[in-house]
């Protein structure tokens, strides 16, 4: 796992830098992050992720979108640890 942890470090890294913090591809890198250090037990790096996936989410989206609004692939960590933990599949991203 920390393979993988190296390579989604980079990965947001680099679409931060390419694409810019608020791209749909960037917050889906730091939804894996969130991910991935939730997987390795270091909830609060995980929720760290989790919360600027949120923020990030709600501010592209606003907070009337249905996607917010649901919480589907948005909710913080802190409140729902399932959800955080299921990446979306490729004919549910936007």
């Amino acid at each position: 796992m920390t393979k993988h942890l190296a390579f989604a470090q980079k990965s947001a890294e680099l679409s931060k830098e390419v694409l810019g913090e608020k791209h749909r591809y960037t917050i889906h890198s730091f939804h894996l992050l969130g991910f991935i250090y939730q997987e390795l037990g270091r909830l609060d790096e995980a929720l760290a992720w989790s919360e600027k996936t949120y923020r990030l989410r709600s501010e592209v989206l606003g907070k009337q979108h249905p996607v917010i609004r649901s919480g589907r692939r948005t909710t913080p960590l802190s409140t729902s640890l399932p959800k955080i933990a299921k990446p979306c599949l490729k004919s549910q991203c936007h």
